[in-house]
């Protein structure tokens, strides 16, 4: 039952994400980073996993680049049902990984040495609810990872509830930001 739910859902939310064109994409993108940038575990956090954005998601490469010089930036690969973090370089770049997501090319972070967990999803709940894309990646790794987990979203993907199962994992945190942003 629950997987049709979400099956619903992603699919009401592909609708929705067509509304939306690049220079939006960009700007919300923006705005959510500066929110990120202000949250206290975000501050403190010295290693950071984030993600090389796809074209639906809040765009995170110029985040990445931003921040790599001062905090010890790791982006997921995925290694056939597991996914681990690697080191990214700037001067190493990324390279098309596992469903043609940019993985970079550097040493394997351990989970326990990550501090702040910033998370991609289809859509998200305000109690910390998650529904990635189905492929269970992101909960298979949170499971065992301590680190503090924020997820960030797009306004029109933030929902009432999200219809979670028990291995679905938690954000501590979601930022996101209205529909119209600067409105």
């Amino acid at each position: 039952m629950k997987q049709d739910e979400k099956r619903a859902l992603r699919r009401r939310i592909g609708e929705l994400a067509g509304q939306y064109g690049e220079e939006w994409r960009r700007e919300a993108s923006r705005q959510i980073w500066e929110r990120v940038e202000r949250l206290p575990q975000f501050r403190r956090a010295h290693t950071v996993a984030l993600y090389w954005s796809l074209k639906d998601e809040v765009e995170t490469h110029g985040f990445v680049r931003k921040w790599c010089v001062s905090k010890r930036i790791v982006l997921p690969e995925v290694r056939g049902e597991e996914m681990v973090f690697r080191e990214y370089d700037p001067a190493d770049g990324v390279t098309p990984g596992a469903f043609g997501i940019g993985e970079a090319r550097g040493a394997e972070c351990p989970a326990a040495a990550i501090d702040l967990v910033v998370v991609p999803g289809v859509a998200f709940d305000r109690s910390g609810g998650r529904m990635g894309r189905g492929k269970g990646f992101y909960d298979r790794f949170l499971t065992g990872c301590r680190a503090c987990k924020v997820g960030v979203c797009f306004g029109y993907q933030l929902v009432g509830a999200i219809p979670c199962e028990e291995h679905d994992v938690r954000m501590d945190a979601v930022v996101s930001v209205p529909d119209m942003p600067g409105q």
